[in-house]
């Protein structure tokens, strides 16, 4: 409510919820149940104004959206929201709603008797120039969860590379 100015993180609700009868707030003590059923019926009220109100069609995709924006912080190149799935308190991070900001890139390693296995994928694309054909080329891989091999190699081979650049020590 708007008497709240700092709320409580959602874990120690829960844990109050679940070893009290009252929560206390500002002036006093809420029940459990009244604040079980407030919270209810108030979330319901806010999703039915954003869904609709035919519950069977709600998908927490379409409430849920991450934004993938431009490198540069340039709003037009920034590509279509994506429904996103997970929450600040997963591995697949997305923050708010709708969300700003998720993994980047996303990397598994299997490790084997053979050595490793990797697979990756890129919440948008494999270029952040807007005219190439690579610039949005895996914004359904990351929704869909589809991810490429990335072989790892035990040694750096330049011949595999069009260009490298060397530095200086």
């Amino acid at each position: 409510g708007p008497d709240i100015t700092l709320p409580p993180q959602e874990e120690l609700v829960v844990w109050l919820m679940s070893t009290r009868d009252t929560l206390p707030i500002t002036g006093g003590s809420l029940s459990v149940d009244e604040f079980s059923r407030e919270a209810f019926d108030s979330t319901v009220k806010h999703l039915s104004a954003i869904l609709g109100n035919e519950m069977d069609f709600w998908q927490y995709g379409a409430y849920h959206k991450l934004h993938i924006r431009h490198i540069a912080g340039i709003e037009p190149l920034g590509l279509p929201p994506v429904a996103a799935m997970g929450s600040n308190r997963t591995i697949n991070v997305a923050s708010g709603f709708p969300t700003t900001f998720g993994p980047s890139m996303r990397l598994n390693v299997e490790m084997t008797p053979e050595g490793p296995n990797g697979s990756l994928l890129i919440h948008g694309g494999q270029n952040g120039r807007i005219n190439s054909p690579n610039y949005a080329d895996q914004v359904d891989d990351f929704r869909e969860g589809r991810y490429h091999d990335a072989p790892l190699l035990e040694k750096f081979d330049p011949e595999q590379y069009i260009t490298t650049i060397h530095f200086k020590k």
